[in-house]
């Protein structure tokens, strides 16, 4: 008999307005902390995968200079760099220098061009 009144008070705990607001508000407290978890594992994950294609982007920038590095170490790097910045020749080499076109300009020369300076230009041959 007194285990079945234990089990009945239990029962009335359970049934309880005090009780459902305490289990409820419990679970609102898990929750919340559950998904601060997630939020927070979501933006490691973000940082991460940030974080490796700047590690790549890293070592192959590191594989190109060491590279020039190595170049720069021969004779034949060093003056490849030198002829680049400063348009230097060896002797008997000439240098080329190309320019590109500007948009507005036209191949042409204008010269010009009519009766008055026809005359002038006449007059200067002498």
């Amino acid at each position: 008999m007194d285990n079945f009144n234990t089990q009945k008070s239990y029962r009335g705990i359970l049934k309880s307005k005090i009780f459902l607001i305490f289990i409820l508000a419990l679970l609102v407290v898990v929750s919340r902390a559950t998904f601060k978890a997630y939020e927070r594992d979501r933006y490691s994950r973000t940082n991460l995968e940030i974080l490796e294609r700047q590690k790549e982007e890293l070592l192959s920038r590191e594989d190109q200079l060491s590279s020039k590095i190595n170049d720069l170490e021969t004779g034949s790097g060093q003056e490849k760099i030198i002829r680049e910045k400063f348009g230097v020749a060896k002797d008997g080499e000439g240098v080329v220098v190309l320019y590109e076109r500007e948009e507005g300009a036209s191949s042409e020369v204008k010269g010009e061009s009519g009766f008055w300076q026809n005359i002038k230009r006449w007059f200067n041959m002498f």
